[in-house]
């Protein structure tokens, strides 16, 4: 949070469009972790009689909260960066380049604290994306500072934060499609539901299997009823 007011007050200051939108994307990096940790926290709650399975669904909302709040950040500032192509201001390059590369720093060591639970949880991937993406935010950043620096190119500012964005968004729709169809009880992606079918069938006493469903409670955590 406080890299946040510092990048963002430079952004300001000199006027960097790529600054004041990595600041942005850094403000949303603090929500995610605080939504991240209130699921995990949520999903450690015990059954009750209300809600028999707990809050385990939580993780998966998070996620979805998570990556949706990605895009809207990303569209806001492609919207403001394609507005600046028309006349783009002058942004010393200089300072460009040293605010983002303590982020590249910052982003970089948050998300490698993430990198081992990435795999088994969806939640915790979501929060590891969005740590990644905003390193590579202030990683173009820098290299924008360096170029303009040697070129005078103003409108490299704007570019840089349209490649960015782009660049989020790939990445940041593959979460989004997976947790909205774990949302939705679809089955999961891993999960042949053909496969389990015919494996019940071979079970001793089973005859046929009707109204199979299968879906995902929690990350690493599947269901199935019939």
């Amino acid at each position: 949070m406080g890299f946040v007011v510092f990048e963002g007050a430079f952004g300001i200051i000199t006027g960097s469009l790529a600054l004041v939108g990595d600041a942005g994307h850094n403000l949303t990096d603090v929500l995610a972790l605080l939504l991240a940790w209130g699921a995990t926290l949520l999903t450690k709650r015990r059954p009750s009689s209300l809600r028999t399975y707990g809050w385990r669904r939580a993780s998966i909302l998070a996620a979805l909260v998570n990556s949706f709040m990605i895009m809207m950040v990303v569209g806001g500032i492609a919207w403001e960066a394609i507005q600046r192509f028309k006349s783009p201001p002058v942004v010393p390059g200089i300072t460009i380049v040293w605010v983002a590369l303590i982020g590249v720093g910052i982003n970089s060591l948050t998300a490698l604290f993430f990198a081992a639970g990435r795999k088994t949880d969806l939640n915790i991937r979501g929060v590891f994306i969005h740590m990644m993406a905003d390193a590579a935010i202030s990683a173009g950043v820098m290299l924008a500072g360096l170029v303009i620096i040697f070129t005078g190119w103003a409108w490299l500012d704007p570019a840089v934060s349209l490649l960015i964005v782009g660049a989020i968004l790939i990445s940041t729709w593959s979460l989004f499609k997976e947790s909205f169809n774990l949302v939705m009880d679809a089955v999961p992606a891993h999960v042949d539901p053909e496969a389990v079918r015919r494996y019940l069938c071979t079970l001793p006493g089973i005859m046929a299997v009707h109204d199979l469903h299968i879906w995902t409670l929690t990350s690493g955590m599947n269901m199935a009823s019939g």
